[in-house]
């Protein structure tokens, strides 16, 4: 961090600090206590070793309540969903009645728009010149939206044209890439197979993906936040291979960049894969700077 945020400063750029809190000692951080104290001291070595000059915003747990390592939050989540099932069966119901819907039921949103709240409390007292804010993941188990009246700066709500089974139905997306198989001998027919459904059902997937960006702009307005898209738009996963092209997430960007245009999305990503270890990606210059011009003229809608 020493080495990178100054040359990033030295280019004119601005940095989003965010965790997933995956590694070596996580299961020792305990609670809002210990959640709060991590980033406080992570804050405090950046303050000490004047690093703070180009940091945008800090994300303090990635694709929030769910898709992340905080053990604490997850072993907690859990322990409320058993003794709600527990409740119910003590109370007479039966036992499909009894399981509360994963973490979509009253007191489960509670827990984790309570911790949330919590946290940005605090991290606020402490650190008044951050923006604060917990990036959201589309998923069946959460709803992000309970999260859009939290003091979060910015909503930042992430979204992949693979959510929609329309895209990967049927092409074995989800076992050979996204759950990174053994071997690639597959490989080749779930891209024949992406491809396929790609052409036959964009029109559907599109007017989706409208749908969902013009929710995400209208909560935005009624909570007075800028709204975004840190992860998205085509595959979750991918891989530069051989047998793999980049058709979908190159088009699907360019159609999620013009929509984030339409929606006012203060600011967006192109793909998920914009790092030099997905070389052909990375390498289309021009395809990079023609995205970033339309994600840049939302300031004008």
């Amino acid at each position: 961090m020493k080495e990178f945020i100054p040359r990033c400063l030295d280019r004119g750029l601005h940095l989003g600090l965010s965790t997933w809190f995956f590694g070596s000692g996580v299961e020792r951080v305990d609670g809002v206590d210990g959640f709060v104290r991590v980033w406080d001291q992570t804050l405090g070595f950046l303050k000490e070793n004047d690093l703070l000059h180009n940091i945008y915003y800090v994300d303090l747990l990635n694709e929030y309540p769910l898709f992340h390592g905080f053990s604490w939050l997850t072993r907690q989540m859990d322990k409320d969903l058993k003794e709600q099932e527990e409740k119910a069966r003590t109370e007479g119901a039966h036992e499909w009645k009894a399981r509360p819907g994963e973490y979509n039921d009253e007191a489960s949103r509670a827990a984790y728009t309570g911790f949330a709240n919590e946290v940005l409390a605090r991290m606020h007292a402490k650190w008044p010149e951050l923006d604060f804010l917990f990036s959201l993941t589309y998923n069946g188990s959460a709803d992000w939206r309970v999260m859009a009246p939290s003091p979060i700066a910015a909503l930042d709500v992430h979204y992949w044209f693979m959510m929609n089974p329309l895209l990967p139905d049927q092409t074995g997306y989800w076992e050979n890439i996204h759950g990174l198989a053994d071997n690639d001998l597959r490989f080749p027919m779930v891209q024949s197979a992406l491809l396929k459904n790609w052409a036959t059902h964009k029109a559907k997937l599109v007017d989706w993906m409208d749908h969902n960006m013009a929710e995400v702009a209208d909560l935005g307005r009624r909570y007075q936040k800028p709204v975004g898209n840190t992860e998205g738009w085509g595959t979750i996963n991918w891989l530069d291979h051989p047998a793999l092209n980049w058709d979908i997430i190159k088009e699907s960007g360019e159609i999620c960049a013009r929509l984030g245009a339409k929606h006012g999305y203060r600011f967006n990503c192109t793909s998920n894969f914009t790092h030099p270890q997905f070389p052909r990606l990375w390498n289309d210059v021009a395809w990079h700077k023609r995205l970033t011009a339309t994600i840049r003229s939302a300031s004008v809608h």
